[in-house]
């Protein structure tokens, strides 16, 4: 497995769907389920502000290279990874995606002009209608 920096780890973390930001009256209710599904969408549109909403100041993200809390850490990590997978050719596939309760889990792969991503994971822990804490970690080969 190659060891990546902060920026290529933000373009492993796929975890990106929905376009806009959900109203914060509606985030209490949200399954761990919808907000995987917001976050993979808002990824997708490459909307960070509609990712950063799906956190709180007191998130914890944690991958290979360490740990970021709340969404000023997280940031950069999303940017790069928009940056990376707007490129021409990019593709991603998602082969499993599992909630249950709080939580929801999913496998993508992706291929980019800069890496290979052949295996990567995402975890999310929902609290409050939002991400309270994700794991990623990924197999990632540079071109």
């Amino acid at each position: 497995m190659l060891k990546t920096t902060i920026p290529q780890l933000s373009t492993l973390v796929l975890t990106a769907l929905l376009g806009s930001a959900i109203p914060a009256a509606a985030n209490k209710e949200r399954s761990a389920a919808a907000v995987l599904d917001h976050h993979v969408q808002a990824f997708a549109a490459g909307d960070i502000e509609a990712m950063l909403a799906d956190y709180t100041a007191d998130s914890v993200f944690i991958t290979p290279q360490g740990i970021l809390k709340g969404p000023a850490e997280i940031r950069p990590l999303f940017e790069a990874m928009i940056e990376e997978f707007s490129s021409p050719g990019a593709t991603s596939t998602i082969q499993e995606r599992h909630a249950s309760g709080p939580v929801a889990y999913m496998i993508w792969s992706a291929e980019t002009s800069q890496n290979s991503y052949r295996f990567a994971t995402d975890t999310i822990y929902v609290v409050g209608g939002r991400i309270l804490y994700q794991t990623f970690a990924a197999d990632i080969v540079a071109k």
